[in-house]
């Protein structure tokens, strides 16, 4: 059972309960005066959005703040300060109600709450506990909309989810993006003041995201002179993977030339039947869903990463640990990944939807005409956590001054 079929099921009264939790750090510059709460979704699955939350919770307690997390679960790995609301083992109504009462008690003694999924923050922040909090939201993508290009056709649960993204958008007194293309598309699609939107590029792991080819390729069983091209996303139509493999047909490459594409979806088996009708079944691994210890091998082992999505990319955080273990990325022009290799390198943005242009970036690449691995770790360094940190403090104080305003 999913997490939406299962909060689908719940009474009002139950999905009013739902939220997670992180408390905010001191900078150095100037002491963390709020105890900040942070509603996330989890902590151990792979994915941008978790590691997001990790790398934020993590710079700013860097920066000298005691910082609580309460996440859905699993969060075996998490340092001290994370609890999960139940064992994954439980069943998901019964970690959702856990969940809620932790938001409740863990929420009591917080000066502004800050939320990454619209969904669990609902009931606290528009009609419970928390709706007289000074309130911070992250916004990483459009529910109801992702829902639709995910197959959901229920027009009833599209308009439900979209009316509670916009119930919790309009209480927040901050909204956080990773793009101007996502604070764009908060003000086009979900009538936001642009005035409460702030612009936060993420930083990245430099320490987990390192360069290191020659020990990753040992490990991946890949011959130190074969050329790799590697892709780690959602199996869904919005990411363009289906565009990949039909330019991936027209790469100028070498007999042993191998496309590694990693993840899970309801895409897989689609792509595998395209794999098998183009007899590229020698030269393209579907890899299914990898580990994090994985995903850092793949990122250091490629000649070139790619990121061939259609729709609904706020920025592309997984292209900048590419970039971090020294790995040139190319990426279609949508949302905001062309800000994360503009300053790179502009020729690694291509139009999406157009494989002539992405096998031809993608033969150039292999030629080697990309920026070479200093360059890429440089580049990946400009990520700051401490800055998003910093620039956290701030706005969280906005959200606080503007809540004390009203």
């Amino acid at each position: 059972m999913t997490v939406e079929n299962a909060v689908d099921r719940l009474s009002l009264a139950e999905r009013s309960e739902l939220t997670v939790v992180s408390a905010a750090p001191p900078p150095r510059e100037e002491p963390w005066r709020l105890r900040v709460l942070v509603l996330a979704l989890g902590w151990d699955r792979p994915g941008g959005l978790n590691r997001y939350v990790q790398g934020l919770h993590e710079a700013v307690s860097r920066d000298g703040g005691a910082v609580r997390t309460l996440v859905l679960g699993p969060a075996e790995s998490a340092p001290a300060g994370v609890t999960a609301a139940a064992a994954d083992t439980a069943s998901l109504p019964v970690r959702l109600r856990a969940f809620a009462r932790q938001a409740r008690r863990f929420g009591r003694g917080a000066d502004v709450v800050d939320v990454h999924f619209a969904l669990l923050s609902f009931g606290p922040v528009v009609l419970g506990a928390l709706r007289g909090k000074p309130l911070v939201v992250h916004f990483h993508g459009p529910w109801a909309e992702e829902s639709l290009e995910a197959g959901e056709s229920r027009r009833a649960v599209l308009r439900a989810k979209h009316r509670l993204e916009r119930a919790v958008y309009a209480r927040a007194h901050r909204l956080v993006v990773l793009s101007d293309a996502f604070a764009d598309l908060l003000v086009r699609e979900y009538g936001v003041d642009r005035a409460r939107v702030r612009v936060v590029p993420p930083g990245v792991d430099l320490d987990a995201f390192s360069p290191g080819r020659s020990p990753a390729r040992r490990r991946l069983g890949l011959a130190p002179d074969r050329r790799v091209v590697f892709t780690a996303r959602r199996l869904v139509s919005r990411m363009g993977l289906d565009v990949l493999l039909a330019a991936w047909q027209s790469v100028e490459r070498r007999p042993d030339d191998l496309l590694l594409i990693a993840g899970e979806g309801p895409e897989d088996t689609a792509l595998a039947g395209i794999v098998e009708q183009a007899g590229l079944g020698e030269s393209v691994r579907l890899l299914g869903r990898i580990d994090e210890d994985d995903l850092v091998a793949h990122f250091r082992a490629a000649d070139v990463c790619v990121m061939p999505s259609l729709a609904l990319e706020g920025f592309g955080l997984t292209a900048v640990e590419a970039l971090a273990c020294g790995t040139p990325v190319v990426v279609t022009d949508v949302g905001g990944l062309p800000d994360v290799v503009r300053d790179l390198d502009p020729s690694l943005t291509v139009p999406p939807g157009d494989p002539g242009a992405l096998a031809a970036r993608l033969s150039s690449a292999l030629a080697g005409r990309v920026p070479d691995a200093t360059a890429c770790r440089r580049h990946a360094e400009t990520f700051s956590w401490h800055r998003a940190a910093e620039t956290h403090r701030r706005l969280y104080a906005e959200a606080v001054e503007e809540a004390g305003a009203r």
